[in-house]
């Protein structure tokens, strides 16, 4: 068994969210945690904010909260965190 949590990336520019993901999919990769991603939301563009999503997998709750304690985003990046998504829409 493991915990599931989806981080959405979301911003006005597309080269900055995309930057975003891929700097915390690097942040994310030493910390015991498998990532999947980052890539474009199935829903790529909503309300005029671009949005890329990476799936995260860890072995316990533990490990998660540590990890997405303090996600590093830039002015205008917005992250969201969602623990044991019901549905990556």
């Amino acid at each position: 068994f493991c915990r599931l949590a989806a981080v959405r990336i979301s911003g006005k520019d597309l080269e900055e969210v995309r930057g975003a993901a891929e700097r915390l999919c690097r942040y994310l990769k030493g910390t015991g945690i498998e990532v999947l991603g980052p890539a474009p939301a199935p829903i790529e563009r909503l309300s005029g904010r671009w949005r890329w999503q990476l799936l995260l997998k860890a072995k316990g709750y533990g490990t998660l909260r540590d990890a997405l304690g303090e996600l590093p985003a830039p002015k205008g990046i917005k992250a969201e965190v969602d623990i044991d998504p019901l549905s990556l829409l």
